[in-house]
């Protein structure tokens, strides 16, 4: 299949502290990614991208992008996942937001 008819699609940012503090991860992360879009967002002081991405769900066209969050697990260890907001793909559920309070 050629790459760019893969519609395992996504958004996500990743912050300009980070591309400065961490490029190596930022490369690790860029060289799993085919970046379709970048845009600079001075509002949260990070790079948006559009991009394809083995790690993402399929898209099917017309659909709104899914948007993923990018978690630095080890940061010693340079271990870094995608997770899409608001499910966690390991446990294939809804992960709903704490309520304020309640731990």
């Amino acid at each position: 299949m050629s790459i760019l008819r893969d519609r395992r699609i996504g958004k996500f940012s990743i912050n300009r502290l980070m591309i400065n503090d961490d490029p190596k991860i930022v490369q690790d992360i860029m060289s799993r990614c085919l970046i379709i879009e970048a845009e600079a967002s001075f509002v949260s002081d990070a790079i948006e991208y559009v991009a394809i991405c083995s790690d993402f769900l399929e898209v099917k066209e017309g659909e709104i992008l899914p948007i993923y969050e990018l978690y630095v697990e080890n940061y010693l260890k340079g271990e870094w996942r995608f997770v899409l907001r608001g499910v966690d793909l390991r446990k294939k559920k809804i992960v709903k937001p704490k309520k304020k309070g309640v731990s």
